[in-house]
């Protein structure tokens, strides 16, 4: 099964489906950390430039 990233959908998928694999694709995992970083990164540079 390929669906979102989601945690939501993972009893569901047990429930429904408990012999299916669940698949992620590696553009949604390195969207998702490029975000985390991109947040980081503007977080780090609001506090330098209140300083």
């Amino acid at each position: 099964m390929c669906t979102v990233i989601s945690f939501v959908f993972k009893p569901l998928l047990k429930t429904y489906f408990p012999n299916s694999t669940l698949l992620i694709d590696h553009f949604h995992v390195i969207r998702l950390i490029n975000d985390q970083l991109n947040h980081t990164r503007k977080t780090i540079i609001r506090k330098q430039i209140k300083r």
